[in-house]
């Protein structure tokens, strides 16, 4: 297995991705903000979703789900993102971090 770890400042908090890459699969633990959690898990296999799970009233699974479709797309493989970024007081401007490019 290799494992990476990116670490990135987004909105004044940092975001950290966790990798590890198996034998054909990612996987990938996203988190940060001002209060790190885990809430979301999105799992994409020749980009299409094939798995998720996101707890009632939370947003993070949007990004498990762009972070995995993209990076799907990009290693043609199974990859599972579990997410949970959390900052007070988010405006409709922000974005979610985008996936990092890893090839």
């Amino acid at each position: 297995m290799q494992q990476l770890k990116i670490k990135s400042e987004v909105y004044g908090y940092d975001i950290e991705a966790n990798i590890t890459a198996m034998s054909s699969d990612i996987h990938i633990l996203l988190t940060g903000g001002c209060l790190p959690h885990t809430v979301a898990v999105s799992i994409f296999e020749d980009v299409k979703e094939v798995g998720f799970i996101q707890l009632d009233g939370h947003k993070d699974g949007l990004v498990s789900s762009k972070w995995a479709k993209k990076i799907s797309e990009e290693f043609h493989c199974r990859v599972t993102v579990v997410c949970g970024i959390h900052y007070d007081n988010v405006t409709g401007h922000q974005r979610c971090p985008r996936p990092p490019a890893l090839s």
